[in-house]
């Protein structure tokens, strides 16, 4: 996590999130997202001063159980495994279109936009809210050819260019997964909590991924 502070509001943004199987060390596939939601590092006293702007280090990291979305993102992994014949083993790196933490889809893009203007104004790295992997093509290639699977799912409605633009760049990924509703949207894993359908596409596009 990192923090930014603008006229005492606290604005949080969440990179680098990972999801641990087993004991492998090795990055076995990619979830890209719209953007951080609710999941926070909230087991310690140091997350609590952090996020209350507290202290003078602006970067926090941490571990915590997975929130709604990571538990069908986890779900949709072990089960695709599984009817593959195989067990995950290794890391998984989730990357979003805006690493802004917003647990409100809708509102997503309005706060990339003003932690944009902030970052722009310290003359921070824009790289901290707008990862190479979502804005970049040759490095969205080189990850996305070279693990065990790329999943992708978004809130429908906000940064519809950025989608547009990721799901083009996808277009020839033979390891791609994702769950399309019945309009063609690449349906945000949340949403696989209560349409089991969504969740059994997904899960077996997964097994068909892992099984060429």
């Amino acid at each position: 996590m990192y923090r930014i502070i603008d006229d005492s509001e606290v604005l949080l943004i969440r990179k680098q999130t990972r999801i641990q199987f087993g004991e492998g060390k090795a990055v076995i596939g990619i979830v890209l997202m719209t953007n951080p939601g609710s999941f926070k590092c909230e087991n310690t006293e140091e997350w609590q001063l952090f996020q209350a702007g507290e202290g003078l280090n602006d970067h926090y990291e941490g571990e915590n159980f997975p929130d709604m979305t990571m538990q069908c993102v986890i779900e949709v992994i072990r089960k695709g495994y599984k009817r593959a014949g195989r067990t995950p083993n290794g890391q998984v790196y989730i990357y979003n279109l805006s690493n802004a933490v917003q647990s409100k889809g809708d509102k997503g893009e309005h706060q990339h936009e003003r932690l944009k203007t902030l970052i722009t104004k310290q003359g921070l790295d824009l790289a901290l809210l707008e990862d190479p992997v979502t804005h970049d093509f040759a490095t969205f290639y080189e990850y996305a050819h070279s693990l065990d699977f790329l999943m992708m799912g978004f809130v429908n409605h906000v940064f519809v260019e950025r989608i547009a633009q990721v799901k083009k760049w996808a277009e020839q990924v033979e390891q791609l997964v994702v769950s399309e509703d019945n309009r063609m949207n690449f349906s945000h894993p949340r949403r696989w909590r209560t349409d089991l359908l969504l969740k059994e596409k997904a899960i077996q596009r997964m097994s068909e991924v892992l099984g060429k």
